[in-house]
């Protein structure tokens, strides 16, 4: 293994609704009636067959009938989803289908904190002030402040162990804090 090599997922927060769920006997509802996400559309026997090769059915082990799935367009064109998946909005607004399994392994829940009287954020600006705030805000989870010398000059720090550039916006949770861009912050209403 090359040591130079080795990359650390970004922590991005994503909006995400698990589609379909079956219920607690294991039997999800006809795609057709399914109004889980408005951007999968029930399919039908031909659409399956020609996006799986299959006669009418999932290719994973729960061998899901045609009626109950779903097609969603994403940006790699027409995705098959069946019951359980995953649909992620993607930081750039795009959307796609994540099986339960690796969803849960990527990703877990945010609760972001709602009392009134606890501010939810902060915007880091480098500055004195910035700087000030943003320890204030998230203490100990904060550290490492450095502007950097580029065209653009740039300041960073380091947030529980990952880097926050400046205009990144700390978001207060139930398991600490966690850094989105403005876009995301946008996206999201804090902005």
């Amino acid at each position: 293994m090359n040591l130079n090599n080795l990359y650390r997922k970004k922590p991005v927060v994503v909006e995400a609704i698990q589609w379909n769920a079956p219920d607690t006997n294991g039997m999800p509802i006809w795609a057709r009636d399914c109004k889980d996400h408005p951007m999968v559309r029930p399919t039908d026997y031909m659409e399956i067959f020609n996006l799986l090769g299959t006669s009418g059915c999932s290719s994973d082990s729960n061998m899901w009938s045609w009626e109950v799935m779903g097609v969603i367009d994403t940006l790699e064109g027409k995705h098959v989803v069946t019951p359980g998946d995953f649909i992620i909005k993607g930081v750039d607004g795009e959307y796609y289908a994540c099986k339960p399994d690796i969803f849960w392994k990527t990703y877990d829940k945010v609760e972001i904190k709602e009392e009134n009287d606890m501010k939810k954020y902060v915007k880091f600006v480098y500055s004195q002030e910035g700087i000030d705030e943003l320890k204030t805000f998230a203490g100990d989870a904060v550290d490492g402040f450095r502007k950097y010398r580029s065209p653009n000059a740039v300041g960073m720090c380091l947030l529980n162990g990952n880097l926050v550039v400046e205009s990144d916006y700390v978001i207060r949770t139930d398991d600490g804090f966690v850094a989105i861009n403005e876009k995301e912050a946008k996206r999201l209403g804090y902005v």
